[in-house]
C-alpha cells in the first residue's frame, strides 16, 4: 500500500487550495484530506478548535 497524505494550512488571505494542488503534483499522489484556517491568530474561530478535532479523528 502506498503512503496516504493530509495536509493543513492556516492563511491569512486565500491560496491554500493552490498550495495543496502544487504539494500534489510533487508527492506524485492525491491529498486526501486537507484543512484550511483563516487567519487563526489574528482572528480566532470558536470553530477551529472542532475543526481541528474532527480533522485529526479523520485521520485515524
Amino acid at each position: 500500500m502506498g503512503k496516504l497524505y493530509a495536509a493543513f494550512a492556516c492563511q491569512g488571505g486565500s491560496g491554500a487550495e493552490k498550495a495543496f494542488t502544487k504539494r500534489e503534483q510533487c508527492l506524485g499522489a492525491p491529498i486526501l484530506k486537507t484543512l484550511i484556517l483563516i487567519d487563526p491568530k489574528d482572528k480566532p474561530d470558536g470553530e477551529n478548535s472542532g475543526k481541528v478535532r474532527i480533522f485529526c479523528e479523520e485521520l485515524r
